[in-house]
């Protein structure tokens, strides 16, 4: 019973912020209600969570997550600058909105790497458990 009211508060909370920081804790809180049903099978379950939680992370760190857009005149062309927490800055001509391409591949592979380490975890744990 507490882990479905763990995941439905993770849920709610990642619902009620998702113009802020539930953009990065609605998944989490989705992965934990979906994956439910499978808890009780850890080579199942532990995977598929750490690949959620590895592409939030990878991502939250290369997303531009401040912009700031300047004109000179009115209706004059303008430069775009973000900055993200580990990415590199992004800098534009004209009011444009941010590429995100950098924070998807980097998200991708954080949960590649996340998968990859806890299913060799869970190999380890196995064998050690067996001798």
């Amino acid at each position: 019973m507490g882990y479905w009211i763990f995941s439905l508060a993770v849920l709610f909370l990642g619902f009620l912020t998702g113009f802020s920081i539930g953009v990065f804790i609605l998944p989490i809180g989705l992965a934990l209600v979906v994956l439910g049903p499978v808890r009780h099978r850890p080579k199942v379950y532990w995977p598929l969570l750490m690949a959620v939680v590895g592409f939030v992370i990878g991502y939250l760190l290369f997303v531009p997550l401040t912009c700031t857009a300047t004109t000179t005149i009115p209706g004059g062309d303008g430069t775009t600058v973000c900055q993200s927490i580990l990415g590199p800055g992004y800098r534009s001509m004209g009011v444009t909105e941010p590429p995100t391409d950098l924070a998807r591949l980097a998200g991708i592979i954080a949960a590649v790497v996340a998968t990859v380490v806890t299913l060799g975890g869970l190999a380890f744990q196995e064998r050690r458990r067996r001798s």
